[in-house]
């Protein structure tokens, strides 16, 4: 098996990062955060921008956490759709895909991952 020590620790930091973002995005979003002169649309706006940012972050933190487990239960770089490895340079541009180049979700006509 191979050796994942420092993907690990790059996943770790990865998810310490994230945690904080979302630290900081939860700070935004208490009383008297927002600018004075800020108008209500704008204020909805950054709102309605500041959920996608923290959906977003919550999303990437989960697929790390289900890397870590799979590094963990030794099942890391495998499809959890098909079972075949997933390519090396996949993993080093997203370590924390789940699935191989074959079997990724693909984007749908709204850009969005199906």
């Amino acid at each position: 098996m191979k050796d994942y020590r420092d993907l690990r620790n790059q996943l770790l930091s990865m998810l310490e990062d994230l945690d904080d973002r979302l630290g900081k995005i939860a700070d935004a979003d208490t009383p008297g955060a927002t600018a004075e002169n800020a108008g209500p649309r704008q204020t909805e706006a950054c709102r309605a921008e500041e959920f996608g940012a923290e959906d977003a972050a919550r999303g990437e933190i989960d697929k790390i956490k289900q890397a870590l487990g799979n590094i963990d239960k030794h099942t890391y770089g495998i499809c959890l759709q098909c079972g075949r490895p997933i390519k090396k340079a996949r993993l080093a541009t997203a370590p924390f895909t789940l699935h191989c180049e074959f079997c990724a979700p693909t984007p749908n006509k709204s850009g969005r991952k199906a």
